[in-house]
């Protein structure tokens, strides 16, 4: 294959992607499907709510649907190479789901886990088959990846978690219970009786993102399941903190690349 590559087969509920080189899904740093991630080279580090920690070749990354999480290229980004699934919710499957996508996770490749995922590596670059045949496939070993991953979901490591009481837990934690509140790094820290600035800092230095721009993308995320579900995107906006809604309805479409109305389940590859 060339230097750079990218093999992706999706439909409407699963995106398979085979890559090496920059990822073009900078900005993605929540969504509304879980993700499934085989890191197999390059130097990465790896940010969440609860998980600060460098990533080795051959390490699996779980990550649940609206999870904070960031990949932070550290080394060539020529020699980031990666095979990740992204899916939504499968009633049929709910309880393996639940049990193996129970909170971000980091844990290593696995005999088993590496030979599904070098199958659907396969099907996605056979020159024999059709897309509906990939589909097909690729379908049915995600399916058999979930209920493996179920099965280690007890061994799978956390990488270098962080404090509990740390400032940014506890910052997370109150942004989390007043997201339909008006929130400012400000007021959050008077609230934390520590000073705007090391909020702003130790924030960014430890989740790779501003304290303003998450609680913005966590508001969006938030907006976007409840307008998913029906509810209306002026209520959603305001149940969400959004107190203006022409601003709202701005970043939702700088965001989502669509307009409120017209939110459905989409794939970023």
């Amino acid at each position: 294959m060339e230097k750079g590559f990218a093999k992706y087969v999706r439909d409407e509920q699963m995106l398979f992607k085979y890559a090496k080189g920059r990822s073009a899904r900078n900005g993605r740093e929540f969504h509304e499907y879980h993700e499934i991630i085989w890191l197999m080279a390059g130097e990465v580090e790896f940010f969440s709510e609860e998980i600060r920690s460098p990533l080795i070749c051959d390490q699996i990354v779980m990550i649940p649907k609206e999870s904070y999480h960031q990949f932070v290229i550290r080394g060539d980004e020529e020699n980031y190479r990666r095979c990740m699934f992204n899916f939504y919710d499968v009633p049929a499957l709910a309880a393996p789901i639940a049990r193996g996508m129970q909170g971000v996770r980091i844990m290593d490749l696995t005999p088993e886990i590496g030979s599904l995922f070098n199958q659907a590596i396969r099907a996605a670059e056979s020159d024999r088959l059709s897309e509906g045949e990939k589909r097909e496939i690729l379908r049915s070993v995600l399916t058999l990846l979930i209920f493996e991953l179920a099965t280690h979901a007890d061994a799978a490591e956390t990488g270098l978690k962080k404090d509990g009481d740390s400032i940014v837990s506890r910052c997370v934690e109150y942004i989390n219970g007043h997201l339909s509140e008006p929130l400012t790094v400000a007021g959050i820290a008077r609230e934390l009786n520590i000073s705007s600035s090391l909020l702003s800092h130790v924030f960014k230095d430890e989740m790779h993102i501003a304290p303003y721009r998450y609680i913005l993308k966590k508001r969006l995320i938030l907006a976007q399941n409840k307008i998913a579900q029906g509810e209306s995107a002026t209520a959603a906006a305001i149940e969400c903190g959004f107190g203006d809604y022409s601003g709202f309805y701005k970043q939702y479409k700088k965001t989502f690349g669509v307009p409120p109305s017209h939110t459905e389940g989409n794939f970023e590859a």
